[in-house]
C-alpha cells in the first residue's frame, strides 16, 4: 500500500546498504510488477559514493535502473564524483572534465528518464530530448556542507512533484541547498521563496 499510494519512491544511499541490490531486486519482483498505475509514479534513485563498489555491481545497479523504468519514471542524481564513476563503469575510460559532456553520454547510454548531475558551482538536468544548465548559489561562507546534496535532491524531487519544468527544477534544487548550507538547517518552502527573492534583488 504503501508503494501504490506514493506518487515518489526514493531509493537512497545504494553504496551504503549491503543488500542494496537485493533489495532493489525484491521491490521490482514482489512490488513494482503486482500493481499499474494510469500515470506513471516517480523513483528517484541516488547512488551515494560508489567508490566503494565493484565496476560488476555498479554495472548491475545500473541494469536495475533500467528494468525499474518499465515501472515507474525513472531520475537518477548524481554528484561530480559519482558521474565520473558511472561514466567508467558504463564506457570503461575516464569522463571528459567537462560534467555537462559526462552527462549527455551517461544519459546516452542508459534507458533512464532523468539524469541530474551537481557539483558546488553547477547542476544540470538531462533526458532523452532536453538538457538545462544552471548555476549554483555557490558560497565561501557555508555554515554546513555535509547533507547539501540530499537538500539539492529533495528540492529538485519537490520541484518535479509540483510539476516544474526541468530548468525550474533545477532552480529550486540549488535554492534549497543553497539555503541549507548558508543557514545549516533544511528550509521549508517559505524559506526557499524568500531566498530566491533576496538573491534576485542582490543581483
Amino acid at each position: 500500500d504503501l508503494y501504490t499510494e506514493s506518487d515518489l519512491i526514493c531509493l537512497l544511499n545504494w553504496s551504503e546498504i549491503d543488500a542494496s541490490t537485493n533489495i532493489w531486486k525484491g521491490i521490482l519482483k514482489d512490488v513494482l510488477s503486482k500493481y499499474s498505475h494510469t500515470k506513471k509514479q516517480t523513483a528517484f534513485f541516488f547512488l551515494f559514493y560508489c567508490s566503494k563498489r565493484s565496476s560488476e555491481s555498479i554495472t548491475e545497479a545500473l541494469d536495475l535502473l533500467q528494468r525499474f523504468a518499465k515501472h515507474a519514471r525513472v531520475m537518477l542524481s548524481l554528484n561530480k564524483n559519482e558521474a565520473d564513476i558511472i561514466y567508467r563503469a558504463l564506457y570503461l575510460k575516464k569522463s571528459k572534465n567537462d560534467l555537462l559532456t559526462t552527462g549527455k553520454e551517461i544519459i546516452g547510454r542508459l534507458s533512464i528518464d532523468t539524469l541530474v548531475l551537481h557539483s558546488a558551482k553547477e547542476a544540470m538536468a538531462f533526458t532523452k530530448k532536453e538538457q538545462v544548465r544552471v548555476d549554483s548559489f555557490f558560497t565561501t561562507e557555508p555554515v554546513i556542507s555535509t547533507g547539501a546534496g540530499d537538500n539539492f535532491n529533495a528540492g529538485f524531487c519537490t520541484g518535479q512533484l509540483l510539476e516544474l519544468d526541468l530548468e525550474s527544477s533545477v532552480i529550486m534544487a540549488n535554492a534549497v541547498s543553497g539555503c541549507y548550507v548558508r543557514k545549516g538547517i533544511s528550509p521549508e518552502l517559505p524559506d526557499v521563496v524568500n531566498f530566491l527573492k533576496n538573491i534576485s534583488t542582490a543581483n
